[in-house]
């Protein structure tokens, strides 16, 4: 087994060159493949010598040991090792962004980085929502560059500026974000994209929006104008109850 005090030893080693270790971007909800980099010697039965630590905001934790997954953690049952002592995660989610080491007769290090969408409401627009696209990566990798993340319609076309029904583009920390009409929302599907710096596609995640907590887009001004007339008639009758008690 490949001890954790020598691996913590490598990691520091290598924090300083971590432009140079191998990069997994993914998409929240997906499946990852983790390689650990040699297959497992002859003498090593079903990657029983294999263990796999996993580095973020600055604390260690060892993910497997002995060839099995720690079952005490909470991303265990999303996890397991293929035959060939590779690290399996399913149902990416931010909390697995960081720095992955596997442990075998030698050594394999593995940054993996997770692009997400959010959905958020704007205050004040009843009919709009915003999107926000953040890539979830290692504290070791710095700033990201601010043209790395783009948003695509369902035609492949890149959403820019203000136009019918979308407004794109307000940059932030390795975040885009997208501000939709609740409409545009129903009849469209939109992708983030993450680029490289050669601006090919690393990764996209798609945004589908929810019909059940969404259906029908034309019953949001009902819904918000009964609201609006309930608030009303709520607010004379407490009026009218107040003066009420006054004259008494």
């Amino acid at each position: 087994m490949f001890p954790l005090a020598t691996g913590l030893m490598l990691v520091l080693h290598f924090e300083g060159i971590s432009g140079d270790l191998p990069h997994v971007y993914s998409g929240a909800g997906s499946t990852v493949l983790l390689p650990c980099g040699t297959s497992p010697s002859s003498t090593t039965t079903a990657c029983s010598g294999t263990a796999w630590y996993f580095k973020t905001d600055g604390h260690y934790t060892t993910v497997v040991s002995l060839g099995k997954v720690v079952k005490r953690l909470p991303q265990a049952s999303r996890m397991s090792l293929d035959p060939n002592c590779s690290l399996v995660i399913r149902s990416i989610a931010v909390e697995d962004a960081g720095l992955y080491m596997c442990g075998q007769d030698g050594y394999h290090m593995t940054f993996m980085s997770v692009l997400k969408i959010s959905e958020h409401p704007v205050p004040w627009e009843d009919e709009e929502v915003q999107l926000q696209c953040s890539l979830w990566r290692p504290a070791d990798l710095g700033p990201c560059l601010l043209t790395s993340i783009r948003w695509v319609n369902e035609t492949g076309a890149v959403l820019h500026g203000e136009s019918e029904g979308h407004q794109a583009d307000i940059q932030g920390d390795c975040s885009s974000f997208l501000n939709v009409t609740r409409q545009a929302l129903h009849s469209t599907n939109y992708t983030c994209q993450l680029l490289d710096e050669h601006n090919y596609v690393t990764t996209e995640v798609v945004y589908t929006p929810d019909t059940d907590l969404w259906a029908g887009s034309e019953a949001w001004p009902v819904l918000y104008g009964w609201s609006r007339v309930v608030g009303l008639i709520l607010l004379v009758g407490v009026t009218v109850t107040v003066s009420r008690h006054g004259g008494q």
